[in-house]
């Protein structure tokens, strides 16, 4: 049983933050979500993130596409959906949606960038259901990611997959920039709070989406279900809605550094590392039991 706990990691202890996320309606029932076990007959028709590129200004910014939509068979009681999308490996854009008593959601944003950048999106998918007095869910993960050339040497493009040795070079010079900035963070992070990674194995959240339909190391797939969905249940309200910091007080997650997901190779426990857009490194932990 993954229990729904999640605490924030300081030098000498583990200091509670909370032991529930869910709101009340009265309390704003759409700044929140639980997990439920799953309802076995409710399922996606589909879910999907994409990302692309619209327009390019002469000399200025070009203008993306970010969309995210998903489709559930049935009505549910509470359906949400939450999107982030990161650049270089820092956070630029959140969207998040909450409805009641409907089956599909459809978010969109424009955003707009300049310079060479590799853009990274993931979707949480989520509905609520309720059936007498019993209440599950269903849950569904979806991501894309999109490479941009926007270099006076080079003609203005995008790309997933490189098609020629040029873009196959775009691509390494673009990789190694962002790698090295997540790569720092991660590891001036665990270095801070003594965590040994050797004990654990790492996925940057924008790859959590590989496990929509297979099981994470060591766990079965409904055991996974269960684990991604309390994850996203924590990063919603101490990530999305705001950083959550030890002192109690809270950062806009905009800026903030790509969290890496660092799953116990003991299978007792999580643990969530980012950095603030002021430098402050923050590590959650949560207990699976």
């Amino acid at each position: 049983m993954l229990k729904n706990k999640w605490v924030f990691m300081t030098f000498t202890a583990f200091v509670l933050a909370f032991a529930g996320f869910y709101y009340h309606l009265a309390n704003k029932a759409e700044e929140s979500f639980t997990y439920f076990p799953p309802d076995p007959t409710a399922r996606y028709n589909s879910g999907y993130t994409t990302l692309t590129v619209n327009q390019k200004s002469p000399d200025g910014p070009y203008e993306v596409s970010w969309k995210s939509q998903s489709s559930l068979d049935q009505k549910a009681f509470y359906r949400q959906d939450v999107a982030l999308l990161y650049e270089g490996g820092r956070l630029k854009g959140k969207m998040g949606e909450w409805k009641q008593n409907v089956s599909d959601i459809f978010q969109e944003s424009t955003l707009f960038f300049k310079d060479s950048q590799l853009l990274q999106a993931v979707s949480f998918h989520f509905s609520e259901i309720h059936r007498d007095e019993k209440i599950g869910s269903a849950q569904k993960l979806s991501s894309d990611y999109l490479y941009i050339i926007d270099s006076q040497f080079s003609p203005f493009e995008s790309f997933r997959h490189p098609e020629n040795e040029e873009q196959e070079k775009w691509k390494n010079t673009i990789d190694q920039v962002v790698r090295n900035r997540l790569e720092n963070s991660w590891q001036n992070t665990s270095k801070q709070y003594n965590i040994n990674l050797g004990q654990y194995d790492a996925f940057p959240l924008n790859q959590i989406a590989q496990f929509d339909d297979r099981p994470l190391p060591g766990f079965s797939l409904l055991e996974t279900k269960r684990i991604i969905g309390q994850l996203w249940e924590g990063l919603y309200k101490n990530y999305y809605l705001g950083i959550k910091k030890p002192d109690s007080s809270q950062e806009d997650a905009l800026d903030s550094i790509m969290p890496l997901i660092l799953l116990a190779k003991d299978r007792t426990h999580l643990l969530v590392l980012t950095e603030t857009k002021s430098g402050e490194s923050i590590v959650l932990r949560q207990q699976i039991e």
